[in-house]
């Protein structure tokens, strides 16, 4: 993201612990369509931070929540494939490796799809535009994420 007021590493992070927690406190029915957003969009702050060069705070983010997005706390369709993920992107911690790593490549190069329904997406676009929450996690969203009805 390329902008003057783009929030700090420490808000990134906290903005995206407040999603995590706003997400695993919604109702039932609307949780699961919302926590089809947490895992690419946390792969993508992880992005964001090593692309402002803080490799440190990047790294302790992807350690503080991996064990929620292991392969046995996932629902993905390829077994293993987070955990293989998550691996690569541990080997990211400069901008330049970026460009490197297949995964890191992959999300960067294409929005990922996140089929929602509508109720979820208007939760979703209201939590996202609280105060307390960094305008970088909504612009992330928009740009990053492919969530659709």
């Amino acid at each position: 993201l390329v902008d003057a007021r783009r929030s700090s590493p420490e808000a990134l992070v906290q903005g995206y612990g407040r999603l995590y927690d706003f997400v695993d406190a919604t109702l039932d029915r609307y949780r699961p369509a919302l926590a089809g957003v947490l895992y690419p969009l946390y792969v993508h702050v992880f992005l964001e931070l090593v692309l402002r060069e803080h490799a440190t705070e990047a790294l302790e983010f992807l350690r503080e929540f991996e064990t929620r997005f292991s392969d046995a706390n996932s629902t993905a369709s390829r077994p293993g494939a987070r955990s293989k993920e998550l691996k690569e992107l541990q080997m990211v911690s400069l901008p330049e490796h970026l460009r490197e790593n297949p995964t890191s490549l992959r999300y960067l190069e294409e929005r990922t799809p996140v089929p929602v329904d509508a109720y979820a997406l208007d939760i979703l676009l209201h939590f996202l535009q609280s105060p307390d929450v960094p305008r970088d996690i909504l612009l992330l969203v928009n740009r990053r994420l492919d969530v659709h009805v």
